[in-house]
């Protein structure tokens, strides 16, 4: 089996001498804490290891399985269905009363640990509290998964509960040092490269070599689960065949690639989408995106994007990288049906998420940072171009919207976009030359154009004098063909029908009922997705769709 092992390396600090545990305790009085110390008193077992343990495992809120995703562990502590009624005996209760109290659950895992553990260094601890999870000492998940407990031991962890409760965790003085393979986290690609990552390959029973085509989207999930168990879990031949291309861990953003980009990991609940897509997995749950979606998460899962979104032409839009919850559910609509829009998802949130309804990273792109997360990407695709947004913004004055200084030369934006619209519909740019977001060379001549025609300097800069004559020129047309405002899914007005008719001019046919539902929102899409509008994803006609409506209907696109 191929292996990239940056797994994390033990190095102690002198060989065969037992480093007895010394840890910096943990602060806070509220009710975790007393737990927490009640039963590393009783049983002798490090108060920051089931502290640590305890934050890495659940948050210390233990959450519903999601299915297809199947780790089988339980508690707040992440115990294996056998580690935890050997726990719930130990502390001699039912099982079900152990994880109905989390001060029972301690004693009883804190009474697990003090008989697995094989030495009481913090070696000896950390793999108990991993064997406790499942994870054999055989397993190639067992020493990375040991490894990322004692980096939070090493390293502390403040603890925010949902009841308000703090609690700290001090870090503790290994004896040794610690070498992870967390550091490529730490240490950025380039943009657009690939970062660093650990291989674990996926069970051959959950994905099918080969793919009929290259990638066309992006697909974002969270595990409902931890990231090892999830690991171990895919490495499986599980029941639903399930798997991911990447897994993502929440603490430090490290990667860990299980399938090929090459090959199609069954992940959607749709196979149209698992054949046409690469899946990433995120540790942590849709419930609870505060404390699981962190920084370090972001900005790791941002640079592999911007890596595989360069790699595959994939545009960095809402339409293309998507969340489980906007893929088409084949029992109810098209296989190959366009990604549900955040409208269509929070009106009919059963027709998405693939046939089992499933709706990570959040329920209707609740939880999620979409705008931020995205906007990481489009940066990095930017800076690996070797592009700038430029200072431009849109303004808008009835029907007509227009770009504002100052855009240039290799700057790549909405704006840019937006800019080039408006130099289509007064015939300086060529239609075919506007469907980009990027200021080329084309563009220069346009604005160019502009300012001759407005006796300006012939610059090729949208400087503030010409975007002063771009908004002269613009509102000496006239714009009865296009809506006077920006129009949404769901609504009903005037603005509606005239978007309806325009629409149909263009080729794109549909009623003319004043309704915007899906045959309008479709038909959207359809001419967002010609014209390669940015961010369009046919809930909304906003101003770069409707200059670019505008735009058609000046030439007699579509007639």
């Amino acid at each position: 089996m191929r292996r990239v092992w940056l797994a994390a390396v033990l190095v102690l600090a002198a060989c065969g001498v037992e480093q007895q545990p010394k840890g910096g305790g943990i602060e806070g009085d509220g009710a975790l804490a007393r737990a927490l110390r009640a039963a590393s008193e009783e049983t002798g077992v490090p108060v920051e290891l089931l502290a640590v343990r305890g934050w890495q495992a659940s948050r210390f809120a233990a959450q519903p399985l999601d299915e297809g995703h199947g780790e089988g562990r339980r508690g707040v502590l992440g115990m294996s269905p056998a580690a935890f009624e050997r726990a719930a005996a130990l502390a001699q209760v039912t099982p079900d009363a152990l994880a109905a109290d989390v001060t029972l659950e301690l004693k009883g895992y804190a009474r697990l640990l003090a008989e697995l553990r094989a030495s009481p260094d913090w070696p000896g601890w950390a793999a108990a509290a991993v064997v406790a999870s499942g994870v054999d000492g055989l397993s190639d998940t067992f020493a990375p998964a040991r490894e990322e407990l004692l980096l939070g031991l090493a390293g502390g962890v403040e603890v925010q509960l949902g009841d308000g409760e703090r609690l700290t965790v001090h870090p503790v003085e290994l004896g040794f040092e610690v070498l992870s393979s967390a550091a490529q986290a730490l240490t950025p690609p380039a943009p657009g490269e690939y970062p660093a990552m650990g291989w674990y390959a996926a069970n051959p029973n959950n994905y099918l070599a080969g793919r009929p085509a290259a990638p066309r989207y992006v697909v974002i999930h969270d595990m409902e689960g931890s990231f090892w168990g999830s690991v171990s879990w895919f490495q499986q031949a599980n029941p639903y065949q399930a798997s991911a291309h990447y897994m993502i861990r929440s603490s430090d953003g490290y990667i860990v690639q299980m399938v090929g980009e090459a090959n199609t990991s069954w992940h959607a609940g749709n196979d149209y989408y698992s054949r046409a897509s690469i899946g990433i997995e995120h540790e942590g749950y849709a419930s609870a995106p505060s404390t699981w979606f962190t920084e370090a998460m972001y900005q790791s899962s941002a640079r592999l994007v911007c890596a595989i979104a360069r790699k595959y032409g994939i545009p960095v839009d809402s339409q293309h990288i998507i969340g489980h919850f906007q893929i088409p559910n084949p029992s109810v609509l098209a296989s190959s049906a366009a990604p549900g829009t955040l409208a269509q998802t929070q009106a009919t949130p059963y027709n998405y998420g693939g046939i089992s309804n499933h709706f990570d990273p959040g329920r209707g792109g609740t939880g999620w940072r979409w705008d931020y997360y995205l906007g990481l990407v489009k940066g990095c695709v930017d800076a690996a171009n070797g592009v700038t947004a430029g200072s431009g913004s849109i303004a808008c004055q009835g029907a007509v919207c227009w770009a504002t200084a100052t855009l240039k030369l290799n700057n790549d934006s909405k704006p840019v976009y937006l800019l080039k619209q408006n130099l289509v519909l007064l015939g300086h740019l060529g239609p075919g030359a506007g469907k980009s977001t990027r200021f080329d060379a084309a563009t220069k001549d346009a604005v160019s154009a502009l300012q001759r025609a407005a006796s300006l300097g012939e610059s090729g800069t949208l400087d503030a004098s010409t975007a002063t004559a771009l908004k002269t020129a613009l509102l000496a047309k006239s714009y009865s063909n296009v809506p006077s405002a920006d129009v949404e899914y769901g609504q009903t007005s005037a603005n509606v029908t005239t978007l309806q008719s325009a629409l149909t001019r263009l080729g794109f046919s549909v009623p003319a009922t004043g309704y915007y539902g899906d045959l309008t929102r479709q038909a959207v899409l359809d001419f967002q997705t010609r014209q390669k509008v940015p961010g369009g994803d046919g809930a909304v006609c906003g101003s770069m769709t409707r200059m670019a409506l505008a735009a058609a209907l000046a030439r007699g696109l579509g007639q």
